[in-house]
């Protein structure tokens, strides 16, 4: 997290917010004289300068913390494993975070004056306080099966129950800006107050939030956001065109490459037949071509096929064949032929395949 220390001139030295996690696994040593020790493990955030502030254990068996810099909850497993879930409002600046008893997490939305909570499935709702700019910071479960949280600068203390309906009590001393909250030993909840310098100091910063110069600074970021966001549709794009898909579904008719074998950029490596582009060509006599018009209903038969197949005529050559050998004359023009084409409706196609005999009857 990120915080300020006054130095010796008056001014204010700010550390920079390290988006990170670190876990301490405790390797115990059972012998009287040795000491304990410790091996650190570091996790890197997604959203990086995100300021995660406070952490607890969910009873999902998972931790879950607050990200104020960025306006999200995040969820680290035990393994290290990292999830993070966005505030449906902007510039709500999340603070204390705690398990509430009913297995969801609630935490304290500080700017946008709200108390939030997360399901272990990641579902935000949030409740809007009743008191206007109350900076609510830490919270905690009670004993009596509600979330209990501090409002600094309200000066109160705040009670939300697990269905939200939020109650506040004021602290009898004014100006305390109460900040810590906990659930004691014997029942009851116990906060701390800091002082009315700290309530100014806090002011002041917030006021510092909201010169221009920082304006200049949200603008910049906004650039590098948009620069980054172009730049990884472009690795996307190029992504993209490295996978090549079909159009349509349909039938392998030949596979024109093998694996390992070099294909020519553009060059086809497979031809697919669509079951709507399935057709069977059939030739008839001359005596039979005047009753033959476009749309007529056929009927298709083949080897195998559990019944006859509906098909529709969707072509009829205008040019003659004839069945070799034969030299035409008068007499002999019954052997002139005509190519017909016909498409088998799209759902029975699929029963029919390329080069496959069928048998063709005329209503």
């Amino acid at each position: 997290m990120g915080s300020a220390f006054p130095d010796g001139s008056g001014r204010r030295l700010a550390t920079r917010f390290i988006s990170r996690f670190v876990v301490l696994h405790c390797l115990c040593v059972f012998a009287s004289s040795a000491l304990a020790q410790g091996t650190i493990a570091e996790f890197a955030i997604p959203t990086d300068l995100s300021g995660p502030k406070s952490i607890v254990a969910g009873a999902d068996g998972n931790l879950w913390f607050s990200q104020t810099d960025v306006d999200q909850i995040g969820r680290i497993t035990p393994d290290g494993v990292i999830t993070e879930f966005a505030l449906p409002t902007a510039l709500s600046f999340p603070e204390g975070i705690a398990a509430g008893p009913d297995g969801n997490i609630w935490f304290t939305e500080s700017v946008s004056n709200r108390i939030g909570r997360i399901t272990p499935s990641g579902v935000i709702s949030e409740f809007a306080l009743p008191t206007a700019a109350a900076f609510p910071l830490a919270i905690a479960a009670g004993g009596d099966g509600n979330l209990w949280f501090t409002e600094a600068f309200a000066n109160k203390i705040g009670r939300i129950t697990t269905a939200g309906a939020i109650t506040e009590f004021a602290v009898p001393t004014a100006n305390t800006y109460p900040s810590g909250i906990t659930l004691g030993p014997d029942g009851n909840l116990w906060f701390t107050e800091s002082d009315a310098a700290r309530i100014r100091e806090l002011s002041s910063l917030l006021d510092v939030a909201g010169l221009s110069a920082r304006d200049d600074q949200v603008k910049s970021q906004a650039a590098n956001v948009a620069a980054a966001r172009a730049a990884l549709e472009q690795a996307e794009w190029r992504l993209n065109q490295k996978a090549v898909a079909a159009s349509a579904a349909g039938l392998v008719f030949d596979v024109m490459y093998r694996e390992g074998e070099w294909v020519r950029a553009g060059t086809p490596v497979v031809r697919l037949l669509p079951p709507e582009n399935i057709k069977v060509r059939f030739f008839v006599p001359e005596t039979l071509l005047g009753a033959l018009t476009i749309g007529k209903d056929v009927l298709l038969h083949c080897d195998g096929c559990p019944a006859e197949i509906p098909a529709k005529v969707t072509y009829i050559s205008t040019e003659s064949e004839y069945t070799p050998p034969i030299i035409y004359s008068n007499e002999t023009r019954s052997k002139l032929v005509y190519m017909i084409e016909a498409r088998p409706s799209a759902d029975k196609a699929p029963d029919l395949h390329p080069g496959q005999p069928v048998e063709v009857t005329l209503h």
